[in-house]
This record gives structure tokens, sequence and C-alpha cells, in this order.
């Protein structure tokens, strides 16, 4: 048989486990207080003997406090074959709510106790004390006390607002009739820079001046050129490719007998240009062909043209996407081919050629 002793201090360390317990939600239906054991559970008291350890925990103090409010608390004692565990629910909305609907789940805290499988009596003692304390905790959180009406709070002087909580909206300037302010000019806006663009263009025309033929010399050409411009600016860089043909021209000897030359070229550079202007350098290689006329024997013979030259001119604006492109050129032969009848010479390539050019020229 336990002792008293034994049995206070079982009940003690329930209670501080009891006190060191988290809170859970719960659901249960509930009254003031309602009690329920598991029918596994042996040892255990009977709803009168805990309700009377209730009451017994509650009547300890000389002056037992007010107990008219109690909230809804719900006991509930289980069993398996290891231990015992009561569940203590009570509700967390207070004793306002004591004598209105059935509550729900919502609201409700649980505490959780555990015990050996034959410690229920001590088990049900520890579950009587924390259940008073909840009674008498209740019923000090509604006890009358005296209270004196608040005093009303002065009235709080409102400072007049700073200039950061003034919002202000500029305004562009006005400029009244005879007035002499005058609204400033706003910044230009920068212009985006203008992307590059590629133009191709092809063109044919007619030469004519003193060229690599004798007297003066009268041609065709055609050419392509390729320039790469931005939208916005004068200045652009390209290349021109060409093929060039002079036609026959014939020089006579003082015998008698002549010498028929024409000459074939291609010139490939690069070129500048500022706005309409333009200006090029360009490498011709080709050949100069001459055949004899008027003698018994005639025979042909040809030579290798290489020159160096320079060219200045200009685009004439047509209807889009034409152009009348003219220029003067003025070249300078690396090889100055000969013709002799017999020990006669006819006729020899000058130093410098001149000549003019003007080709209808369309962009793409």
């Amino acid at each position: 048989m336990r002792s008293r002793s034994s049995s206070f201090v079982g009940q003690l360390a329930l209670v501080l486990g009891l006190l060191s317990a988290p809170l859970e939600d719960a659901r249960a239906d509930v009254g003031p207080l309602h009690y329920s054991v598991d029918p596994r559970a042996k040892g255990c008291p009977s709803s009168a003997e805990f309700l009377r350890d209730v009451e017994r925990q509650m009547g300890r103090d000389d002056e037992p406090p007010h107990v008219d409010h109690r909230p809804r608390v719900d006991v509930r004692i289980e069993a398996d074959a290891r231990e015992l565990r009561a569940y203590v629910e009570v509700d967390a909305e207070g004793p306002e709510e004591s004598h209105g609907p059935e509550p729900t789940a919502e609201g409700r805290l649980r505490k959780t106790l555990r015990a050996p499988a034959h410690a229920c009596g001590d088990l049900a003692s520890a579950v009587a004390i924390v259940v008073s304390l909840m009674f008498r905790t209740s019923a000090e959180r509604h006890a009358p006390h005296a209270s004196s009406p608040p005093s009303p709070a002065p009235p709080v002087e409102q400072e007049p607002a700073s200039r950061s909580d003034v919002s202000v909206i500029a305004q562009p300037d006005i400029v009244l009739p005879g007035s002499s302010r005058v609204p400033p000019v706003p910044p230009a806006p920068r212009a985006p820079s203008s992307p590059t663009s590629l133009r191709h263009a092809v063109y044919a025309g007619a030469i004519v001046g003193k060229t690599l033929v004798p007297e003066v010399g009268v041609g065709a050409l055609v050419g392509y050129g390729v320039t790469w411009r931005g939208e916005r600016r004068r200045l652009s860089f390209g290349l021109a490719t060409e093929a060039s043909s002079t036609g026959a021209r014939t020089a006579m000897a003082r015998r008698g007998g002549g010498v028929l030359v024409h000459s074939n070229g291609l010139s490939v550079g690069p070129c500048l240009y500022l706005g309409q202007l333009l200006s090029c350098t360009a490498v011709t290689l080709g050949s100069t062909t001459g055949v004899g006329t008027g003698v018994r024997e005639p025979e042909r013979r040809a030579f290798l043209l290489v020159e160096a030259a320079v060219r200045f001119g200009a685009r004439i604006p047509l209807p889009p996407p034409f152009a009348l492109r003219t220029d003067l050129r003025v070249g300078a032969p690396v090889t100055r081919p000969r013709f002799f009848i017999e020990s006669d010479r006819i006729w020899e390539a000058p130093a410098v050629t001149v000549l003019g050019s003007c080709a209808l020229e369309t962009t793409f």
C-alpha cells in the first residue's frame, strides 16, 4: 500500500510536468466540467470522487475566490498497455461564453499528462489540482476591482506640416503679354547615333580624252560601287570597280601604212565621298593591242597595260534612284607600248592620260 508521502510526491511531479507541457488545439463536447475514463484504465476515481477532489483543492484557502465564472473544462483519461494519458481541454475564450452556445474546436487549449498504467489515482489527483487552478484563475480574472474613470487625454497640438510633407508640382514658366521675362530654352535633345547603311550602285557611261590610243579616244565603261555611309553623315567611304574599253584609233606612218590601236582595262580602288563630291584612286590592269594596216604582211601585237590614276567628280541627283556621275581622270601608265613599221616608230603610249567620264548611276 502506498504511503501518503509517496502519493503527494507523485501528484506534485505530475503537476510540474503539466505546467511545463505545451498547449495544443483541441476538440471536445463540453459542459462546465466533464469527466470521462477509458474502461481499460484501472484504479481511477469515479466522477463524483473527482468532482469532490476538485472542490477540496479549491477550498484549501481561508477565503476561497469567487467561482461563478468557470471556463468549460473537459477531462478525458485514456489507457493502453504501457501508460495512462489524461487530456485536459479548456475553452481559451474565457467565461464570457460559458453560458453561450456549444463551442467549436477553435479557441480551445489542451494539456496532456502521462502516468504509469497502475497510477490512475495519482494521475486523477494531479488533474484535479490543474482544474482547480484553472477555475481559480478564471474567478480572479472576473473579480470586481475598484477603478477610477480614466482621465481624458490632453489634446495633442498638431504641428504645421513641414516642407517635406508638402508635395510640390513643378509647372512651366508662364509669360504674360508685355512681360520681359523670357522662358528658359529647353536643351536640345541629343540626336541618337545613326546606324551605318550600306549602299550599292551600278553605273554605265562613256569616256573621252587623251587615252592609250592615238589621237582622242572614245570608249565605254561599266562600274559597280559599294558605299558605307551614316544616315546623318556627309562623309562616307566606298569601293569602286570598273571595266572600260576604248575604241580603235589609227596611227599613220609617213611612208604609208599604219597601226590600229585599242585598249581594254579593269580598274579597282577606294573612294571618298563628301556629300555629292567624290574622290577615288584606282589601279588599272589591261592590255593595249595594235594591228598593222596598209602593209603587205600586217601583224598583231598586244602589250600589258598597268596604270595608276586619280579621279575627281560629283554626283548630280536625279529622280530616285538615279543620279548622273561625272569625273575627271588623270593617269600615269607604268608600261608604255610602242608600235613600229620596220624601223619607223609609228606610235607610243603617252606618259600621262587625261580623260573625262559621264555615267548614269542607279543605287539600291
